[in-house]
């Protein structure tokens, strides 16, 4: 995404954040925007309760800046991903809501990705990019053959969509 204001030309863009006071505004704005009738936020209220097991409190599209500001990480990034289960069910744009919060997140310089299904994920940053590689260059020596191997079986686990941390720790032969 190209930069276009003076905060993406200027401000610091390369550390990024684990959450965003903006990011959650504008997020909520397009919730606002994509539920814009009474029974659509009110409905998508009611399915993110039963998913997430706590209270929304929205019957109205007005509501969702108060959820978005005021919910944990976990159940602000959970319910990116069920609002648009919600939204491709009801036939209600999930595309523009998919690509809307990448958008947000990427400007906000969130720390996460979102998949092709909407799944949030943390992104990896470049530090770890560094770190991998130069782990990669110690392991060249053939003494090191079968720890390169592991290493790259593990990295691959972690980096499939989603990432398979269960699988990755689960990898047999990771042996110096």
């Amino acid at each position: 995404m190209t930069a276009t204001r003076y905060s993406q030309l200027y401000i610091d863009q390369q550390t990024p954040l684990p959450d965003s006071a903006r990011a959650r505004h504008r997020v909520a704005k397009l919730l606002e925007k994509l539920t814009n009738s009474r029974e659509h936020a009110y409905q998508l209220g009611e399915f993110l309760e039963a998913e997430l097991g706590i209270s929304i409190n929205v019957s109205n599209h007005t509501h969702w800046e108060r959820f978005c500001t005021k919910a944990n990480i976990r159940d602000f990034l959970d319910a990116i991903t069920l609002a648009h289960t919600y939204l491709v069910r009801k036939e209600l744009n999930g595309n523009f809501w998919r690509a809307g919060t990448r958008r947000i997140f990427v400007e906000e310089r969130l720390s996460y990705e979102i998949d092709d299904s909407c799944i949030v994920h943390p992104s990896v940053d470049r530090e770890f990019q560094r770190n991998r590689h130069a782990a990669v260059a110690c392991l060249q020596h053939p003494r090191y053959a079968n720890s390169l191997a592991s290493f790259e079986r593990i990295s691959d686990e972690l980096s499939s969509q989603p990432p398979n941390g269960k699988d990755a720790f689960r990898l047999k032969g990771f042996s110096a």
